[in-house]
């Protein structure tokens, strides 16, 4: 198991040779270390109200002028960043998890439990999430952004599970897997080979639920139900609806922010099209 499990890990790297995936993951990084390293440059609180004028366009002090309540526009930006990343993280993260173990028991084993799990995977892609995420955001007075990314998780996990139960499905049947079955393997060292051969699907489902979450925080934000720390969304919000920035002129408020979220979703596309270069080979001979 060590062995194969070594080959499969050197021949996936071996595969990381893909421009797109390259730039996608140099520039999605970039915006992480910057946003993450933004307190080195901004020796205040980015949040605080009335610090500047307010409505200023952009200048030399202030590259991105500031907003309606005095605080600077690219200060603001730089930890908003990293939140909106964040939830998106950690949203995918457990999301991922949960697909992939329920679509691997679902697809592996052949029993009622994994009937039942497909019906569960069918149940839950048939309701439409986002009302139930408007709802559930709407009853909660305040939530912070694990909390918002554990209800984006809970109805994100099911179109993932039912891809990797396809991929578990046709590797079950493979020579390997049986040799694994006849040499009295746990189901546990089946789940553990089984994953590492369809690593690159894992890595792209997970940016993909990743590219979604984002977008769903933003979407419930600019609805005005993100009662949580700063994040694109929100600033998208606030200049938009709450101070009508777009019909005041202050381009320099609401543009930054849809741009940059822009530039974030163009990144993890490109990372999503490395790695369906290296599941799919004839996607690599047409490029």
């Amino acid at each position: 198991m060590g062995v194969r499990a070594s080959s499969v890990l050197t021949s996936f790297l071996s595969k990381l040779r893909s421009a797109k995936l390259k730039a996608g993951l140099v520039g999605f990084l970039s915006l992480i270390l910057v946003s993450i390293f933004s307190s080195i440059f901004i020796p205040y609180d980015p949040e605080t109200m009335f610090r500047f004028t307010q409505d200023l366009p952009p200048s030399f002090a202030h590259p991105l002028g500031t907003d309606g309540f005095g605080r600077d526009v690219l200060a603001l930006l730089l930890p908003a960043i990293k939140n909106t990343i964040l939830i998106g993280t950690i949203a995918a993260l457990l999301s991922t998890l949960v697909s992939l173990v329920v679509g691997f028991a679902a697809g592996y084993f052949r029993n009622p439990a994994a009937s039942l799990l497909k019906w569960f995977m069918d149940a839950f892609l048939a309701i439409p999430s986002l009302p139930f995420i408007i709802l559930i955001s709407t009853l909660l007075m305040r939530i912070d952004m694990f909390t918002v990314a554990v209800i984006i998780a809970l109805f994100s996990w099911a179109g993932g599970a039912r891809a990797i139960m396809a991929q578990a499905l046709s590797i079950r049947e493979r020579d390997f897997i049986q040799t694994l079955k006849l040499s009295g393997a746990s189901s546990l060292e089946a789940f553990k080979d089984i994953s590492l051969n369809i690593l690159p699907f894992i890595l792209a489902t997970f940016v993909n639920i990743t590219r979604g979450a984002m977008l769903t925080e933003t979407g419930i934000s600019i609805l005005g139900l993100g009662r949580h720390q700063t994040t694109l969304g929100i600033i998208i919000y606030m200049s938009t609806v709450v101070r009508a920035a777009i019909v005041r002129g202050l381009w320099w408020w609401w543009a930054p922010p849809a741009i940059l979220l822009s530039i974030i979703m163009i990144f993890l596309y490109l990372i999503n099209v490395g790695f369906d270069e290296i599941i799919d080979p004839r996607i690599r001979g047409k490029r």
